[in-house]
């Protein structure tokens, strides 16, 4: 991963043209693979831990659903549901729109979830990624699981430009607090976070070579009794 100048405004329309773009999708194709395993969201099913075997899964940027590949195993009845933008979610339902049901617009998402899971993409590539979890959590899920996110523990959250192929593109770097508080206002709390996940104390950012199966946050609601 290669990154730019720090900027004061968070440019959505850079994020939505990488990622509708010809090139993104034809990378997401090649890659998009059924034999792929997923630890982090294997064992935050076992979170959830369904009493009656369904599961409804939501999956905020999960491209085609090949995350949904890994949870085969479990005897469960799992509605798997994918958030994407407009030309993913059209192609998702080409490649593999008989399991997965994909979705451009939170609007049209269903009322409840039991699990929602984002890898390399909230909060990072949302503007107002305030409102979008706001919107996401009013679903009630049981946990919420965020994979592959860069945080900050020594810096106020910010804004940097992260240079691709096709040009920079806006990437949100959110502070480890303002992450925490803002679950904690639904009354969720940070059940896990590993310090690999965070910026060192030069505020440096992580590199290509980072280790990215150890960027996980994950998040567990507070049961009040």
């Amino acid at each position: 991963m290669t990154w730019g100048k720090i900027i004061d405004e968070f440019d959505s329309t850079s994020c939505l043209n990488h990622f509708n773009s010809d090139d993104f999708i034809r990378h997401s194709k090649e890659s998009y693979r059924r034999d792929k395993k997923y630890d982090e969201l294997i064992a935050a099913l076992h979170l959830v831990n369904p009493p009656s075997k369904k599961v409804k899964i939501l999956d905020i940027g999960g491209r085609f659903g090949e995350h949904s590949f890994c949870l085969s195993e479990f005897d469960l009845d799992i509605t798997y549901h994918v958030l994407e933008t407009t030309k993913n979610a059209e192609m998702g339902m080409v490649v593999n729109g008989r399991q997965v049901s994909f979705f451009s617009d939170i609007k049209d998402l269903d009322n409840r979830y039991d699990l929602v899971y984002s890898s390399s993409s909230f909060p990072m590539y949302f503007k107002d990624w305030r409102k979008v979890l706001r919107e996401i959590i009013y679903k009630s899920p049981i946990v919420f699981l965020l994979e592959k996110c860069v945080l900050t523990k020594d810096l106020q959250s910010f804004i940097v430009e992260q240079i691709t192929d096709q040009g920079p593109i806006s990437h949100h770097i959110v502070s480890i607090e303002d992450l925490k508080e803002e679950f904690n206002s639904y009354s969720y709390r940070l059940d896990k976070f590993d310090d690999q996940a965070l910026i060192n104390n030069n505020g440096e950012l992580p590199d290509r070579e980072a280790k990215w199966s150890y960027r996980v946050a994950r998040f567990k609601k507070v049961l009040v009794g």
